[in-house]
């Protein structure tokens, strides 16, 4: 973004071509909004839990236990069906709740296209959509206003915003409009600047509309989530794809097997009757449920050791990983200095001492 936190407001002003007491004319926002665009978050719609179950219905391994439940039925077995529909039921329900709890974040996001906020224009202040804004907007903000653009202030009072979908920081940060002096600072240190999702929790203010759309802060953590969210579901994808491939290949030999044995025997009764054993073979719920209980014991014994996992998937993905790097002390490792020896005149002192950061 341009450093707008650098420069004093009445320049960022100048710079936008705007006026703190009229706003912008309508030929003005005509002509900007051709040439930036719409304020939209551009993302593939979040799937309802409709899509979810549907989805989930049509694996193949969904097929494979509904025909096994079937067989199961036909002779009489009642116990070992209602096993077996218990364990679909709670495999659908348990793969369903992930799926929608990884759609949950765009599902936010998506929101933030259809606020309503409140602007000077031409004079005339008034609430429109936020996707009508264009830079160089006037913006006047107020207590729980969920902020439509990334916004530099012009003018606050006791202005104090929630941004943790942008900084990831669960906590009240004071905002003011006075020019930063420090440069190349992260965006939880630019305080005259209210960015796009941000909700106001005290105070009010005013300020210009400095980025729109995906070239805001958000706009750019989306593009990062749409591609998270398909790098998190990757190593379930292939657990499922894999199962689903077993399950066709039993499928075929049972339904192969089932033909030639009918072929020669006459009997349908026995065909039915060995297909049902060859089905029995493989359980692709218990299969599917191991995995999502070691899934939930890896979690839990990394969450003991102060390691939060958001996915399975990062485990697949570490392979690919050479190098990181990072701007904050203490991402990853503790911000203290351990000492366990300190040698003095030939002896060595073990007594060991933390020095924090």
């Amino acid at each position: 973004m341009n450093k707008f936190y650098n420069m004093t407001w009445s320049f960022v002003l100048e710079t936008l071509k705007t006026d703190q007491y009229n706003g912008l004319s309508k030929e003005e926002i005509i002509k900007r909004r051709n040439a930036f665009g719409a304020n939209i978050l551009e993302m593939n719609e979040p799937l309802s839990i409709i899509n979810l179950i549907v989805r989930k219905l049509l694996n193949v391994w969904v097929l494979y236990s509904l025909i096994l439940i079937l067989v199961n039925v036909y002779f009489g077995e009642i116990l070992i069906s209602i096993i077996i529909f218990a364990l679909l039921l709670f495999t659908l329900i348990f793969n369903i709740k992930i799926a929608y709890k990884n759609e949950k974040p765009l599902r936010k996001l998506q929101n933030l296209n259809n606020t309503i906020c409140t602007v000077l224009r031409d004079k005339v202040i008034s609430n429109i959509s936020c996707k009508e804004l264009v830079v160089g907007d006037i913006v006047i903000l107020d207590k729980n206003f969920i902020s439509p653009a990334d916004i530099r202030l012009i003018e606050s009072e006791d202005l104090k915003v929630r941004e943790t979908l942008v900084t990831g920081e669960d906590y009240s940060a004071e905002k003011y409009e006075t020019k930063i002096e420090e440069k190349n600072i992260p965006l939880s240190d630019m305080k005259n600047i209210i960015f796009k999702g941000s909700k106001i929790i005290k105070g009010s203010g005013r300020g210009v509309v400095t980025a729109i759309g995906e070239e805001t802060e958000i706009g750019k953590t989306v593009k990062v989530l749409v591609y998270d969210r398909k790098e998190k579901q990757r190593l379930d994808d292939k657990v499922t794809r894999n199962v689903n491939l077993i399950s066709f290949i039993f499928l075929v030999l049972t339904i192969v097997l089932f033909i030639l044995t009918l072929y020669k025997s006459k009997d349908i009764q026995s065909s039915i009757y060995l297909i049902n054993y060859l089905l029995l073979g493989f359980s692709p719920c218990s299969f599917l449920i191991a995995f999502n209980i070691y899934s939930i014991y890896i979690k839990n014994y990394w969450k003991k050791q102060d390691v939060y996992i958001k996915g399975m998937s990062i485990f697949y993905l570490m392979n690919g990983i050479d190098m990181i790097f990072l701007d904050k002390v203490g991402a990853i490792s503790e911000n203290n200095m351990y000492i366990k020896k300190i040698y003095k005149i030939g002896r060595a002192s073990c007594r060991e001492r933390v020095f924090a950061g």
